[in-house]
C-alpha cells in the first residue's frame, strides 16, 4: 500500500464505512494516512462529509502543514495527525470521528472499560479519556496525547471530551475498525449502567 493512488483509495473506502455505520455524520471528523518513506500525509479536506470524500478531495501535505498536493483547504486537525506521525513511528494512520456513544461516555470525565469481551481482545487497557478544551487540538494539548503512546505504546485509540474517539494504526481500514469498537464498548457500558439503574431495588 505504498502507491499514493493505492492509499488514497483505502482511505476513501475507511471513510465511506464510517459514515455508513454511522461513527461520523454530517461534515465533522477527520483521517489521515502517512505516505511510507516520507515526511508527508493524505488527509481530509475540511467541511466535506466523509461519505462525499473522493480520492480528488483528499489532500497531501507535509508535517509542517504544509500542502504539497489538492486545491482543498484541509482538516482543521491536521496538528493532531502529523504530531502523531512525528511521535509515533508505528501510526501510519489516524481516524477521529464525533461518534456519539462515545462522545457521550467521555463526557463522564473517565477512561472507557471493557465493557465487551471483544474489547478486551482489541484493546490492551482502557481507553483513556482526554479533557480537550477547544473545537481543534492545539500544540498545548499535544504533550498529553503523546504521552499517551509513550506510557503505554500499544495504545491505538482514545476520546476526548466533547469530542469523539481518536485511533491509530497501520492501516486507515484497522483504524476506522477501531472507532467502531470504542463506540460499541461506549454504548454497551452507558447501556448496561442504565439498565443497573433501572434494576436496583434501592
Amino acid at each position: 500500500m505504498n502507491d499514493l493512488a493505492d492509499i488514497k483509495k483505502q482511505l476513501i473506502t475507511a471513510a465511506h464505512r464510517a459514515y455508513s455505520r454511522g461513527v461520523q455524520t454530517n461534515s465533522g471528523g477527520n483521517f489521515s494516512a502517512r505516505v511510507p518513506g516520507k515526511d508527508l500525509m493524505v488527509v481530509k479536506p475540511r467541511g466535506r462529509s466523509f461519505i462525499d470524500c473522493d480520492e480528488d478531495a483528499l489532500v497531501v501535505m507535509d508535517f509542517e502543514g504544509n500542502i504539497v498536493e489538492g486545491k482543498l483547504e484541509p482538516t482543521k486537525e491536521c496538528l493532531l495527525h502529523s504530531s502523531i506521525y512525528k511521535s509515533v513511528l508505528t501510526a501510519d494512520a489516524v481516524m477521529h470521528c464525533h461518534a456519539v456513544w462515545a462522545i457521550a461516555y467521555a463526557n463522564s470525565g473517565r477512561d472507557l472499560e471493557m465493557s465487551t469481551l471483544q474489547s478486551e481482545i482489541k484493546f490492551s487497557a482502557p481507553v483513556r479519556n482526554i479533557a480537550i478544551p477547544t473545537p481543534a487540538v492545539s500544540e498545548a494539548d499535544m504533550p498529553r496525547i503523546i504521552r499517551l503512546f509513550e506510557d503505554n505504546p500499544a495504545t491505538s485509540a482514545f476520546i476526548l471530551q466533547r469530542h469523539g474517539t481518536v485511533a491509530v494504526a497501520k492501516n486507515i481500514i484497522v483504524a476506522e475498525q477501531l472507532v467502531e469498537m470504542v463506540e460499541e464498548t461506549a454504548k454497551v457500558a452507558i447501556l448496561s449502567k442504565l439498565y443497573q439503574l433501572a434494576n436496583d431495588p434501592d
